[in-house]
């Protein structure tokens, strides 16, 4: 599938989990809802976090020129995007479970940025 294909596989995504996340925040409360449609409304998130993300990324790395292929431009984006969208999930579920601490967002940074030199750096 051609790049433009991802783009707009992206793009739909994006919009479908934003739209869903938008719309049970609105018509339910969490309670409501249970522990499968809370853990169901954070993987959306996840998802949508994830796509916008690598949307962005994407674009920036085009306007600022990093890479001229724009299927590895692509995938790096993918990548970084999956990994800054975890972290922002996992950092917004230990909040509303209250046991978000400063040390908690430091150490998962640093655990995602491991993450990303070990695969910057092996490949």
């Amino acid at each position: 599938m051609p790049a433009l294909g991802y783009h707009n596989l992206l793009l739909s995504v994006s919009v479908i989990t934003t739209v869903v996340i938008i719309l049970t925040t609105i018509v339910v409360a969490p309670a409501d809802i249970g522990p499968l449609g809370v853990t169901l409304w954070f993987i959306a998130l996840f998802v949508g976090l994830s796509s916008w993300l690598t949307l962005l990324l994407n674009w920036l790395a085009g306007k600022l020129g990093a890479e001229s292929k724009s299927s590895g431009r692509l995938t790096t984006a993918w990548r970084r995007g999956l990994l800054l969208g975890g972290w922002l999930t996992v950092i917004l579920g230990l909040s509303s479970l209250k046991q978000l601490e400063f040390k908690d967002i430091i150490l998962s940074f640093l655990l995602i940025a491991l993450i990303e030199l070990y695969v910057r750096n092996r490949s």
